[in-house]
């Protein structure tokens, strides 16, 4: 409606060729193949799920495994799939335990995680009480409050400071993560008055 033509400088790369369409065109052909038994016996046909994310996670710690790192490389292309793991019980484990290896290779790699979008979803995962995903979930944290200490803002909105309030109160939790969920609430209440008055709340 406004007779503009949209341009890019520098011009975006084809997407055409992208490898994600291979991996999709895979994801499929797995899922046809299974309609016709499912089409004659729909009450006893034992579905195969997709292993599209599991393959993910899978080329993603090869990346980490094979990696050159006297270089710093460009992010693996499976990390955004890394948000859409995270939703998913199934592999919320192994992706949380990937992204940990991943993180620990600099400030770098956090902006990376940051960049793709992945704040929220851990944000969301604050409100999980699952025993197996704290040693993660602490240390990912640590990480990004280290790397962006505004974070404490949204922490603060979404009661995040109880979920490391819980940790470093728990005797049963190992030391390590038990320091970590302290530096990570010394994050929220540096210099941030709302911080500290909602620390203090919960004592």
């Amino acid at each position: 409606s406004y007779n503009c033509t949209p341009v890019s400088s520098p011009a975006l790369p084809s997407l055409a060729r992208h490898p994600l369409w291979a991996a999709w065109e895979h994801t499929l052909d797995l899922a046809l193949a299974q309609l016709p038994a499912l089409l004659d016996r729909p009450h006893h046909h034992n579905y195969h799920h997709s292993p599209f994310f599991r393959d993910q996670l899978t080329a993603f710690q090869l990346w980490l495994d094979l990696g050159n790192w006297s270089v710093q490389r460009p992010p693996p292309e499976q990390l955004p799939m890394v948000l859409q793991v995270l939703l998913s019980t199934l592999h919320r484990v192994r992706a949380l335990q990937i992204l940990c290896r991943f993180l620990s290779l600099g400030a770098w790699a956090v902006r990376a995680v940051l960049a793709v979008g992945i704040f929220p979803y851990m944000l969301k995962l604050l409100q999980a009480s699952a025993h197996d995903l704290r040693a993660s979930m602490v240390y990912i944290w640590a990480k990004i409050v280290a790397v962006d200490p505004s974070c404490q803002v949204d922490l603060v909105n979404a009661k995040g400071h109880k979920y490391f309030l819980s940790i470093l109160q728990d005797s049963t939790v190992d030391t390590e993560h038990r320091t970590l969920a302290a530096f990570v609430l010394a994050g929220i209440v540096d210099n941030y008055p709302a911080g500290q008055e909602a620390a203090l709340q919960v004592f």
